[in-house]
């Protein structure tokens, strides 16, 4: 922002007064200089935490993965047999923090947190870390923003560029023994299904001009009648979301995103919404009420209040732009 206000005031006082200018324009070279700029900012502070975490967990194994993810684990697992393989189901239990020590969420062996390894569609850190403590290990890390939610954050919980703090204890169950059984307490969702098919459309769903049901684990619909002509390489998006109170109640408002991301970037949606933006990668402006524990897991998001037996609504649209030319050099 600095770089635009200098710009801005400086093209300013080069016209006259009845000239009228266009907005400033930051080249590709100074956005990339900007970025490399916070990214070494960003460095500087987890190289820092880092040495202090060192000597405070000295009975602990330290390293830097290539990527950049700063982890101290209990073991150093060398055997074959102990790493993960493709497909493996990870589970941990511990917490997720901001580096300033606030709580995202706590998972719990009532309630671990569970995904596939280097298949689901979680940040790349978060599979960068599991792999590190294999089959089982104790461990935590410090997840550089490019390898978390990035510019994006995760509404409403975690903010853009986020250095994430995770420390957790890490197994991978039996397959046979993991339960795949939906939620329970699904009795908000049952009543909007039902409502639904008595031809009420939840959440006052009048923003679109031709609605489309689409194929999806969730309830979800697209405008039929504004779509791409070629399947973008790059999208920008505002994503609004909404937590339902019922047939009589407009939804609760929690708040406006947007964002840029290539195709096919790892960790930019939540799973729910990448799997329709994939299976109808040409639709622009979406809907999809979902239960939360379906979309966020079977914890919820206790911090912001959404329980995991409420439901949830995204509303979107995408819209086409230039590649960002920071998502290869940031992930480098």
């Amino acid at each position: 922002m600095a770089i635009a206000a200098a710009i801005a005031i400086g093209s300013f006082g080069c016209q006259g007064i009845d000239e009228p200018s266009g907005p400033a324009r930051i080249s590709q070279d100074e956005l990339i200089e900007f970025n490399r700029n916070k990214l070494a900012a960003e460095k500087v502070l987890m190289d820092s935490l880092a040495v202090e975490w060192s000597v405070v967990r000295s009975e602990m194994q330290d390293s830097i993965t290539p990527s950049g993810l700063y982890v101290w684990s209990d073991a150093s697992v060398d055997e074959a047999s102990a790493k993960l393989q493709v497909g493996d189901t990870v589970s941990w239990t511990g917490e997720m923090r901001l580096i300033d020590s606030t709580l995202i969420v706590e998972w719990t062996v009532e309630a671990p947190f569970q995904f596939i390894w280097n298949r689901s569609d979680w940040p790349r850190g978060f599979h960068e870390f599991a792999d590190v403590l294999s089959k089982s290990g104790k461990g935590e890390c410090l997840i550089p923003s490019h390898l978390g939610w990035g510019l994006t954050g995760w509404p409403p919980l975690i903010p853009q560029e986020a250095v994430l703090w995770l420390n957790v204890r890490q197994n991978t169950p039996d397959q046979e023994a993991i339960s795949l059984a939906p939620y329970s307490g699904r009795l908000q969702w049952n009543e909007m299904l039902d409502a639904f098919e008595l031809g009420q459309w939840p959440g006052g769903s009048d923003w679109m001009d031709s609605r489309q049901l689409a194929g999806s684990s969730c309830l979800a619909w697209y405008d039929s009648s504004d779509s791409f002509d070629a399947i973008p390489s790059a999208f920008h998006i505002e994503l609004r979301t909404v937590k339902w109170r019922g047939n009589d109640r407009a939804p609760l408002d929690l708040g406006l995103t947007q964002w840029e991301f290539n195709r096919g970037d790892e960790g930019q949606l939540l799973p729910v919404i990448q799997e329709l933006v994939q299976r109808y990668p040409k639709q622009k402006r979406w809907e999809c009420w979902c239960p939360v524990d379906l979309a966020f897991g079977q914890e919820g998001i206790p911090e912001a209040g959404i329980k995991p037996s409420e439901v949830v609504g995204f509303k979107w649209t995408l819209s086409e732009v230039e590649p960002p030319e920071m998502a290869t050099l940031i992930v480098l």
